[in-house]
């Protein structure tokens, strides 16, 4: 038997390498051409995640899905022990429906017991007057009020400081676990970036409170050298643009959602309703690559009473420099069959005759014209017409279980609905 020369089997090997090196290629290449989930359509805001209908909500034909939102304190309850059955069932009922799940997953106040315990509290040093010489030791937490809900105003609660590397490391690796086990989901369509944050996915952090603004200054003249970071939303800023390259690099092939608000202690200068940190932030995540995910910003807080609250998402989903195109959505601020005056009466005196004999349909109607104002569909709900896309709304459950019994509410969800999925 004729034995390869060295020179042959060298060729081979180089050969094979060759084959190899382009297989590889070509595997990495179809990996980053998969198309990324993303969330189209009317979505079931739940915010409570015991006994609730989600059957109910899934039934109707007007939804797209749920929106999810879980506490981290709910999902992993002791440190590296995670309990993720609640979610497992909502996505056994997705996959059964053949419909999908948008997330938000809460850190801030919703940090779980385990790791503020583990976190030296700044509250005695702010107590005591909060001189930066006497900065407790790997001091990360403080005591604040939550921003939002008026039936939580006098409560107080211990909040991650937003910078504490701790805080920060924890927050990753819950993120990774969680990717780990759902991020290929096929029914698993949006997350919302957070970290940053407070009470909600929103960038928004405590600052109405009774001297809730001076404790931040202090904080950020013990943590910061640097002035340019004292009474300004620098470090914020930093901190929302180090969460955004984290979701990039965590998450694969789903929609990361960014959702605006202008919660932030310092500089309020406002541009179309929006603090010039928020735009900061929002114009980071915008040019930034995020890896092989879609990109949505979305507004909170819909009223028929604010007609320009979608206006900066709209002007960003509709500005053709940003490819892939960012998708933009909302979410209506309370519920209309609950509170039809405070969701969708035009006016914003909620006591009037006017606004108190505003109906849930009409109600919906009015927040759906502000919702597609500026859109190809605004003349369908008496608003103005333009070339802005939405493609998603989320819609709180009690809402939805209501127009389940109310014809007219349905019609109206289902109309809506309809042009969102075909919205480009």
């Amino acid at each position: 038997m004729k034995r390869a020369t060295p020179i042959v089997i060298l060729a081979f090997l180089v050969c094979a390498s060759v084959v190899r090196a382009q297989d590889k290629a070509i595997f990495q290449q179809a990996s980053t051409q998969i198309s990324p989930r993303q969330p189209r359509g009317i979505y079931t805001v739940v915010l409570a995640f015991d006994h609730h209908p989600y059957t109910d909500a899934m039934n109707n034909p007007a939804t797209s899905g749920l929106f999810l939102y879980f506490d981290w304190a709910t999902l992993e309850p002791k440190k590296g022990q995670f309990d993720f059955g609640l979610l497992e069932q909502a996505f056994k009922l997705a996959d059964s429906k053949h419909k999908t799940i948008q997330l938000a997953l809460l850190p801030g106040f919703s940090t779980p017991r385990w790791l503020l315990d583990e976190l030296p509290s700044c509250d005695g040093w702010l107590a005591s007057g909060g001189s930066a010489g006497f900065v407790p030791p790997h001091c990360g937490k403080a005591s604040f009020g939550p921003p939002e809900g008026v039936a939580r105003k006098g409560e107080v609660h211990e909040l991650p400081l937003p910078w504490n590397p701790v805080y920060k490391r924890y927050w990753h690796a819950f993120l990774l676990a969680f990717a780990k086990r759902f991020g290929q989901r096929e029914s698993f369509v949006s997350i919302a970036v957070a970290g940053p944050t407070s009470q909600s996915e929103e960038i928004i952090m405590p600052h109405n409170g009774p001297g809730e603004t001076e404790k931040w200054a202090r904080l950020l003249e013990a943590f910061y050298e640097d002035p340019s970071y004292h009474r300004s939303n620098q470090a914020f800023v930093e901190e929302w643009k180090m969460a955004i390259d984290d979701y990039g690099e965590i998450f694969s092939n789903v929609t990361l959602a960014l959702t605006r608000a202008a919660g932030l202690p310092f500089n309020p200068t406002w541009r179309g309703g929006h603090e010039a940190s928020t735009l900061e932030i929002a114009a980071y995540f915008a040019s930034k690559s995020v890896g092989s995910n879609a990109k949505a910003t979305q507004n909170n807080g819909i009223t028929a009473a604010h007609p320009l609250t979608m206006r900066p998402v709209k002007e960003m989903s509709e500005d053709k420099r940003f490819n892939p195109r960012i998708l933009g959505g909302g979410e209506f601020a309370t519920g209309f069959a609950r509170d039809a005056a405070r969701e969708g009466c035009p006016s914003d005196d909620k006591s009037s005759a006017a606004c108190q004999s505003v109906t849930p349909e009409q109600a919906l109607a009015n927040v759906l014209a502000v919702f597609f104002a500026d859109t190809p569909y605004g003349h369908l709900y008496g608003s103005r017409d333009g070339t802005a896309p939405v493609q998603y709304l989320q819609i709180y459950l009690g809402d939805i279980l209501y127009a389940n019994d109310h014809p007219p509410v349905q019609a109206k969800l289902l109309e809506a609905s309809k042009l969102l999925l075909s919205s480009h």
